[in-house]
């Protein structure tokens, strides 16, 4: 069963999606840096064949000057499901 307003044509702003789900506690009592290094200490990295670790990436955007942009991969790997689209389309 789809979560509420994810029915067909229902479209949320940034502005709505943040009301309605919030940082988590965690992220806001942290700074960023804290928490980038926690994922450096984890070892969390990509899961494409770079293996590319999660928090260089995130300290480049974080240090970055200029307007910030999401690239999403959209594609729909698995049979029969439509989650990207609807989350693509409807969801910030």
């Amino acid at each position: 069963m789809p979560p509420p307003g994810a029915e067909r044509g229902a479209w949320q702003s940034l502005a709505e999606h943040r009301t309605r789900y919030p940082r988590p506690p965690m992220a806001r009592a942290r700074p960023l840096t804290a928490i980038t290094d926690l994922i450096d200490r984890a070892g969390l990295q990509g899961r494409g064949g770079a293996g590319f670790p999660t928090a260089v990436k995130m300290r480049s955007v974080a240090g970055g000057r200029g307007r910030a942009v999401v690239l999403a991969n959209g594609t729909e790997g698995e049979p029969a499901s439509y989650k990207d689209r609807l989350l693509l389309t409807h969801r910030p």
